[in-house]
């Protein structure tokens, strides 16, 4: 993802992971923020062409950027900071009361011990994330628009791994 949204190789931007380590001799892991990118990202070289850009769910966009446009952060955000990292900063509550999104949907989860329902809450998760894009599509339309769906890779997977989640698996590629 870092490497599509800066146009460098990981060598050149130097992130592998979501995480680094707290210290070079330490164990403890951070999560990697917006701070870490240590290259301009597509929004920011927009930005500064007078481009507006909308961002849904893409990682390291927390602390939002500051552009000319939307960012709702995502993947791995916890609802706190879904609520409070987007861009505008009036940007969750026009969401919740004008479109109807319920934000809390949008947190990150982890299949659990229940594939299938986990594999529903992404149909709900997904429906919620596009239901945020056609509302900033229809009311501030941008120039680019970058979103993640971010589920993909995980419901793939499970559809290979789990004969018994095959349907669900489908019903979520049906419904992306």
């Amino acid at each position: 993802w870092i490497t599509m949204v800066t146009g460098r190789t990981a060598a050149e931007h130097g992130i592998f992971d979501l995480y680094r380590k707290q210290s070079p001799e330490g164990h403890q892991l951070r999560a990697l923020t917006s701070r870490d990118l240590p290259c301009e990202t597509v929004w920011s070289l927009l930005n500064r062409e007078g481009r507006k850009t909308t961002v849904l769910d893409l990682p390291l966009t927390v602390p939002p950027p500051r552009i000319e446009g939307h960012v709702l952060p995502g993947s791995w955000a916890t609802p706190r900071q879904l609520k409070l990292g987007c861009h505008p900063s009036d940007l969750s509550k026009r969401l919740v009361e004008q479109a109807g999104v319920q934000l809390d949907a949008l947190a990150m989860s982890e299949p659990g011990d229940d594939p299938v329902a986990w594999v529903e809450t992404q149909i709900d998760r997904e429906a919620q994330l596009f239901r945020a894009l056609r509302f900033l599509r229809d009311s501030e339309p941008a120039d680019l628009v970058l979103i993640l769906a971010r589920a993909f890779g995980l419901v793939y997977a499970l559809y290979a791994a789990n004969r018994e989640a095959r349907p669900k698996c489908v019903a979520y590629f049906r419904a992306l």
